[in-house]
């Protein structure tokens, strides 16, 4: 009988826990989802205001700095790939459209200028995590296109 009520107690405590760790990677995930929702706004206009209103964000869905970098470096890479792209289809286009391509290019370059930049602003301590140059490391750009 003892033995049966130990089990018992057990068994709750187990599915308890479970049940913990099931609502810690819900809240987890609805973090991620929030935090990267916030991205939808931002473009490769950045300001030091976005920045801090994204660390902000970051702190109040309680989003590790981690996975918080994570988030930025990919939305960042997105965004330089968006512009690959472009130039990619204008050169397929086998128009004279030599110009726009190289604007689509300069504006990787500022943009990547603009983000080491802000590694280095004075308030870069208080911006969104992940700050810096753009990395297309494992990107899904097809070069092949």
């Amino acid at each position: 009988m003892v033995l049966q009520i130990h089990c018992s107690i057990l068994e709750f405590l187990l599915s308890s826990n479970y049940l913990v760790c099931q609502v810690e990677v819900a809240v987890q995930d609805n973090a991620q989802r929030l935090y990267a929702f916030k991205f939808k706004s931002i473009a490769q206009a950045l300001n030091a205001s976005q920045l801090i209103s994204l660390r902000e964000a970051q702190l109040l869905y309680r989003l590790s700095d981690e996975l918080a970098a994570d988030i930025f470096r990919e939305h960042t890479r997105k965004l330089v790939e968006q512009n690959i792209s472009a130039s990619l289809n204008l050169l397929k286009s086998r128009t004279r459209a030599g110009n726009r391509v190289i604007e689509e290019l300069d504006k990787i370059l500022a943009f990547n200028n603009l983000l080491i930049s802000l590694k280095s602003h004075p308030d870069s301590s208080r911006f969104a995590r992940g700050v810096g140059p753009v990395s297309l490391v494992d990107s899904q750009v097809d070069v092949n296109q």
